[in-house]
């Protein structure tokens, strides 16, 4: 069973962190804040009720921005794993680095990529998940991350014609 737990932590430059991460017990907490390369000071475990209805998600210029990182990291030749950990050691959001955490643990467990993607459905659609299946087939990472990355600008630009209106 699964625990929602807020966190408060340091990371190596001294910056103390808060945020929220799931894990199986305080001692896979202590692990996983470990894993991003920062200390773990306190934490508390969450209602099992806040844990069912809190909904993840990320803004859409985030998704843009990591999409757009992980194409450059791929295209650079970056193996995806050390990708995920340094876009995940990077982020501002306890959310997103939540999210990455979980998907290096899942692929190193043996999942692929597209399979650790279909745990967070409200971040990553259908479309998303299914064009990244496509990469792992063809071994071209970094093209699809391109179009996807492009794909999701699209969208934001015409959401925000839609919205003016």
């Amino acid at each position: 069973m699964t625990i929602s737990f807020k966190y408060k932590a340091m990371d190596s430059s001294g910056k103390i962190v808060t945020g929220s991460m799931i894990a199986n017990n305080d001692v896979d907490l202590e692990l996983r804040v470990d894993k991003m390369n920062m200390d773990l000071i306190s934490f508390k475990s969450e209602s099992k009720s806040s844990l069912f209805t809190k909904k993840i998600s990320i803004t859409r210029t985030e998704l843009i921005n990591l999409t757009f990182h992980l194409e450059q990291l791929a295209k650079a030749g970056v193996p995806l794993v050390n990708s995920i950990e340094d876009l995940r050691d990077s982020v501002e959001s306890s959310v997103l680095r939540e999210v990455l955490s979980s998907i290096v643990e899942a692929i190193q467990a043996g999942s692929k990529f597209s399979e650790s993607l279909k745990d967070y459905p409200t971040i990553f659609d259908e479309v998303y998940v299914s064009m990244i299946e496509v990469a792992e087939k063809t071994g071209k990472l970094g093209e699809v991350l391109h179009d996807l990355a492009e794909m999701i600008r699209w969208q934001d630009e015409l959401f925000q014609k839609v919205k003016k209106y």
